[in-house]
C-alpha cells in the first residue's frame, strides 16, 4: 500500500510465482474481500395500477387488474463513477500499453494490453450503465394484466359447488443489449454494450382454473375442498432471463408447467 500511495507501481507486487504485470482482476477473480464490486444506482419508479371487481349476476364475481410501471436509473454512485474515470485516465497512459499476460523484459502468451482489458471488461459495463440513465430497467415487464372469475352455485344439484379461472399476462422484459463498436479519442476501437439496442425476452402468459365444493358439517363447522390447476395445458420448459449480445440465451429459469393442488379447509 505504501508503494501504491507513492505511485511506485513497479514495486506494488513482485513475486517469482506471479511475475509482472499484475492484471486488473487481481486475485480472487476481481473480488474485494470475497465479493464482487457493486455500483450503486438511484432508481426512480413511476406507474399506476387499476383494479375493479364487478358482479354481473348473483353469485358470479369478476376481477380485473392492470398495472404499468416504468423504473428508470436516474444516476450512478458518484464515488464509483469518479474511481472508474481515474482508472481510465491511468490506463490511457503508457501503463495501459503493458501486455496483460506478458512479463517485464520478456514476452508473454497473449497480445491483450491492460488498456484493452480495462476497456472491454470495465469501461464497457460502465458505459452501458451510464447509457441506461433514463431507460427502462432490465428484467422488468412494463405492462401486467390479470383477470379472475368465479361462480358459486346456490341451488339445485350443484348447490355448494364453485368454478372459476384466471389469466395472467406480462409484456416482454428487457433481458440484455446488443453491442456497438466504440472508438476513443486515440482511435482505439472496442466493442461495448449499447443501451440503444435492447434485447427483449418473451411475453409471459398463463391460465389457471379451479373447482370447489363447500358445505356445513355441523352448525358451527364448514368444510371446503378445492382443486386448483395452475398453468393449464403447459409443459415444463425453459424461459430466458438474460441474453447475449446476439440474442442467444445466456441464462434460463425453469417454468414449472401445469400443476395440481388439492386443499381442504375446516372453518369454525
Amino acid at each position: 500500500m505504501a508503494a501504491v500511495t507513492s505511485g511506485n507501481w513497479a514495486n506494488v507486487y513482485n513475486s517469482s510465482a506471479v511475475p509482472f504485470p499484475w492484471n486488473i482482476a487481481n486475485t480472487g477473480s476481481g473480488k474485494i474481500n470475497g465479493s464482487f464490486p457493486i455500483v450503486s444506482q438511484d432508481i426512480e419508479s413511476k406507474g399506476f395500477e387499476i383494479e375493479a371487481t364487478v358482479r354481473p349476476i348473483r353469485n358470479w364475481d369478476l376481477t380485473f387488474n392492470a398495472s404499468k410501471v416504468k423504473a428508470t436509473q436516474v444516476a450512478l454512485g458518484a464515488s464509483t463513477s469518479a474511481f472508474v474515470m481515474k482508472e481510465k485516465e491511468f490506463f490511457s497512459t503508457a501503463a495501459g500499453k503493458l501486455p496483460l499476460w506478458g512479463y517485464w523484459g520478456g514476452t508473454g502468451g497473449g497480445t491483450s494490453t491492460l488498456y484493452s482489458y480495462f476497456m472491454q471488461n470495465i469501461w464497457s459495463a460502465y458505459q452501458l450503465q451510464t447509457a441506461q440513465t433514463g431507460t427502462m430497467q432490465p428484467e422488468l415487464s412494463k405492462w401486467n394484466f390479470k383477470a379472475i372469475t368465479n361462480y358459486t352455485f346456490n341451488r339445485g344439484v350443484l348447490k355448494g359447488f364453485n368454478v372459476g379461472g384466471g389469466v395472467r399476462w406480462a409484456s416482454k422484459p428487457i433481458l440484455g443489449y446488443g453491442i456497438a463498436l466504440y472508438t476513443d479519442s486515440e482511435g482505439n476501437q472496442t466493442w461495448v454494450m449499447d443501451a440503444k439496442k435492447p434485447l427483449y425476452g418473451k411475453i409471459d402468459q398463463h391460465a389457471d382454473m379451479w373447482i370447489g365444493y363447500q358445505r356445513k358439517l355441523t352448525a358451527n363447522i364448514d368444510w371446503k375442498v378445492q382443486l386448483n390447476v395452475r398453468n393449464v395445458g403447459e409443459n415444463p420448459h425453459l424461459v430466458p432471463v438474460s441474453v447475449l449480445p446476439d440474442g442467444t440465451w445466456a441464462q434460463q429459469r425453469i417454468e414449472q408447467g401445469q400443476t395440481f393442488e388439492l386443499s381442504n379447509k375446516f372453518m369454525f
